[in-house]
């Protein structure tokens, strides 16, 4: 079981201009597998780090949209040390099901109008509470994929066309408020 360091070190980024800003930098603890680690989590403040903002490795948050959902999907079901809870938004679910009975709680937001993983929200929802894992999972009648990415795709609309790309105000607003509250309930202040 991989565990996750607390942020003992600063590293500088490197700007455009020339100049740097400061960073604090978590990396799993031990040695890395030989293909290397998979992520790295740098947090950065634009007016440097402080004491406070350093990582608590008991009391973490895994987030991810799109191909990223489906990997913090993947990652709860490891029931890795630390992390307490999961948003998985707009991901692909595990095709063998039985690995989400181990799965951290999960709060989950899906686009019914997305062709290709809307429909999933529904497997997901039901494996969890076949396994009784927490979770909060919604499907958004009006939404499509990508719909708390409030961005410019106008390619994206032409080649993934049965993902209804697109930006909705309303399901987005609502998705980070069930995000925001999950993460509070299961990570803050324990």
């Amino acid at each position: 079981m991989v565990t996750m360091s607390k942020i003992a070190r600063t590293v500088q980024i490197p700007l455009t201009t020339g100049r740097a800003m400061e960073a604090a930098l978590a990396m799993p603890s031990g040695s890395p597998p030989a293909n290397g680690w998979p992520a790295v989590i740098v947090l950065y403040e634009i007016f440097g780090i402080t004491q406070e903002m350093l990582v608590d490795d008991h009391r973490l948050g895994v987030i991810g949209f799109c191909m990223g959902g489906g990997f913090a999907l993947a990652y709860a079901t490891t029931r890795p040390d630390g992390v307490r809870a999961v948003s998985v938004n707009y991901g692909q679910i595990p095709h063998d099901l039985a690995a989400l009975r181990q799965a951290c709680p999960i709060v989950a937001s899906y686009g019914a109008r997305d062709l290709v993983y809307g429909r999933q929200a529904r497997w997901l929802a039901k494996a969890l509470a076949s396994f009784g894992v927490e979770h909060d999972v919604k499907v958004y009648e009006e939404a499509g994929h990508s719909f708390l990415t409030n961005g410019h795709h106008p390619v994206g609309r032409v080649v993934f066309f049965p993902l209804r790309l697109g930006y909705h105000a309303a399901a987005a607003e609502d998705a980070w408020r069930r995000i925001f509250e999950f993460f509070d309930r299961h990570i803050a202040g324990r």
